[in-house]
């Protein structure tokens, strides 16, 4: 039993959104490696969808006796029962033992009909880390950042190659079910749930295909035939281009080879090409292989998403 209670307000507090924008852009300065201004906002849009939702988005205050000792932003919808309960924010003004407030969070999941509870890990956030240990946890996602050298990157006999007709869309129809499969597999969404992010978010990156402004897929080859795909994106911020890789994949029948390094060696060329000192990307918790690669390149690990079994 927790010494700990959640007393669920109606409203925002005076100033709160002030300190939860605050806290978020930080978070996006040291999680995304984002300058001031791009993480400003990006705080600010996720507060403004957050804002929106007012039957599935609770502030709670985090109370221990008849005294408030932090606060919790707490993202579920009734209309998705397998969804989990989000965590958007947390913070405490006094010691807290991480285990009562993940307990606490976990009750609060079963309450609602959550199977879960979902918590972003910030690389060095005490608080975050500690309410992640406190319980039997699984690393969904993490987000990983290389910041890269002027100099040119090792060779690669890796060629990219702009896809375009049948390939992209064979590409397209396999990416939306992939993506879909890996989401399930990583216990962030159930595979119906996944399915329709899947194909919401491809479509949304990718209006135009491979012609979309920003976004590059390729074929990536060796002496003229195909070893893989890759499929990334360059943005400009105030901080200049970075680039970002959104899909990597070799081929069935010719991983074991060393190509995935070969493949990544190339997406670093492509970014130096187009004036980027960073490249990041995401990698799903249950993928050691590719999380292994990445960190043997350079590659540093910012945040995790976690999943907490409501169980």
């Amino acid at each position: 039993m927790t010494s700990l209670t959640f007393q669920f307000l109606d409203h925002f507090p005076e100033g709160y959104r002030d300190e939860v924008l605050d806290r978020w852009t930080a978070w996006a300065q040291r999680g995304d490696a984002q300058p001031l201004a791009e993480a400003r906002v990006a705080a600010q849009r996720n507060w403004d969808r957050r804002e929106q939702m007012t039957e599935s988005v609770h502030v709670a205050r985090i109370i221990r006796g008849d005294v408030a000792v932090g606060s919790c932003l707490l993202e579920h919808s009734l209309d998705s029962p397998s969804a989990p309960l989000v965590v958007a924010d947390v913070v405490t003004t006094a010691t807290v033992d991480p285990l009562e407030l993940t307990n606490l969070l976990v009750d609060t999941a079963r309450l609602r009909g959550a199977p879960s509870v979902q918590v972003n890990r910030l690389a060095g956030d005490p608080l975050s880390t500690a309410v992640c240990a406190a319980r039997p946890a699984t690393v969904n996602a993490s987000r990983m950042v290389c910041f890269l050298e002027e100099n040119d990157p090792p060779a690669t006999p890796v060629e990219l190659v702009t896809m375009s007709g049948d390939e992209y869309d064979d590409f397209e129809r396999e990416l939306i079910a992939s993506y879909a499969e890996d989401m399930a597999a990583s216990g962030m969404l159930t595979i119906e749930a996944a399915r329709e992010t899947s194909l919401r978010q491809t479509r949304e990156l990718l209006p135009e295909g491979s012609s979309t402004p920003g976004h590059y897929v390729f074929s990536a080859r060796v002496n003229g035939v195909r070893v893989g795909i890759l499929w990334v994106g360059v943005t400009i911020d105030s901080d200049g281009p970075r680039s970002y890789v959104y899909n990597v994949e070799i081929d069935p029948d010719r991983r074991g080879e060393g190509l995935g390094r070969a493949v990544m060696l190339a997406a670093e060329r492509h970014a130096l090409e187009h004036g980027c000192r960073l490249i990041a990307l995401n990698v799903f918790g249950f993928n050691d292989v590719a999380r292994n690669l990445y960190v043997s390149l350079g590659y540093q690990q910012l945040w995790d998403i976690v999943t907490i079994p409501a169980e």
